[in-house]
């Protein structure tokens, strides 16, 4: 058995460490944890950067969980406009979906979310709001509730007080809980399987090749059919 069945947890890490570096480098950038220091801004940044490892981990995580059997492909790509091309094995599930249904397979990593609604806040929120709202004057007792007109909100860069070994920790938790997690399944079963059948496939297919020859401005219309044909959404013609 090759040493990649041994363990996922090296995939994962592979996937993970690059971003988690990068984190830790602009989280070293802060100079202080004070709202007038615009340093305090790498730490959404370094927030953003880290989540996007986080997320491109659990894709892998999930991609290997398919080749088990422990989800299936309608969950991992339920959008069939967007699908991956046939040939590819991608989860396009958001993070925190990932999160969630993890949790059902029983993986807890909520306490992840505090970040993501954090980064999702900085990164998407944006609204103009017309309608009532409270208003203090110092010259009424009372406060006033009145209707203002549009109004265009936005966060700014948020203040997090995280450090860099409470970035570290998380990487390395996710890993090993992970890891462990996949690592209980027969994914690799599902990724020999693919090495093995691949094999098999015929090379410079007719009338493709031909065609390919003639019209070489076609060539990826081609291929992704013959993917289509051999390979199959999720490769799932490989795992028969």
């Amino acid at each position: 058995m090759s040493d990649i069945a041994l363990s996922s947890k090296k995939l994962l890490n592979d996937v993970l460490k690059p971003h988690t570096e990068l984190a830790l480098d602009l989280l070293k950038m802060v100079k202080s944890l004070n709202s007038n220091d615009p340093s305090h801004r790498f730490q959404i940044a370094s927030i953003i950067i880290f989540l996007a490892g986080v997320d491109k981990t659990l894709s892998l995580a999930f991609e290997l969980l398919y080749l088990a059997g422990k989800v299936d492909w309608k969950w991992m790509s339920p959008n069939p406009i967007s699908k991956p091309p046939a040939g590819f094995i991608e989860c396009t599930r958001g993070l925190t979906s990932k999160i969630i249904k993890l949790k059902d397979l029983g993986v807890d990593l909520t306490h992840l979310q505090w970040l993501v609604d954090l980064r999702n806040e900085y990164v998407h929120s944006c609204s103009i709001y017309t309608g009532y709202s409270e208003r203090i004057d110092e010259t009424e007792v009372n406060i006033q509730v009145k209707s203002s007109g549009t109004t265009i909100s936005f966060p700014l860069s948020p203040m997090t007080y995280i450090h860099t070994q409470e970035i570290q920790n998380y990487a390395n938790g996710i890993v090993e809980l992970i890891g462990s997690f996949v690592d209980q399944t027969d994914w690799y079963e599902g990724w020999f399987k693919i090495a093995e059948n691949v094999k098999n496939l015929p090379s410079n297919p007719e009338p493709e090749h031909t065609q390919i020859m003639n019209e070489p401005e076609r060539l990826f219309e081609i291929l992704s059919a013959l993917n289509d044909k051999f390979v199959g959404d999720g490769a799932k013609l490989l795992l028969k």
